[in-house]
């Protein structure tokens, strides 16, 4: 898991701050590897905040509460070769 700033700047000339988390699913062969893809860790994570916090978040809108529970999910699947080998959560 990585930490990163982003600098950007949009049409106002004023430069942004975003702060995110980056998490790439192990792609060296090994025990953390290995482990992590026998659980589909990265898939379950994945949906849990892709569908499940999406909907808690909904459920919650309804009695009036506005807490974001999760973060907002960005995944990004790199192509090498025609094949998706590496999965990077944001």
């Amino acid at each position: 898991m990585y930490r990163a700033k982003i600098i950007y700047t949009k049409k106002n000339k004023m430069n942004n701050e975003l702060n995110v988390f980056i998490k790439i699913q192990p792609f060296v062969d090994g025990i953390k590897k290995d482990l992590l893809n026998k659980n589909d860790m990265y898939v379950t994570e994945m949906r849990m905040y892709s569908k499940t916090v999406p909907e808690m978040e909904s459920l919650l809108k309804l009695s009036g509460e506005t807490t974001i529970i999760g973060p907002k999910l960005v995944t990004i699947k790199v192509n090498y070769l025609n094949i998706y080998k590496h999965i990077i959560i944001i």
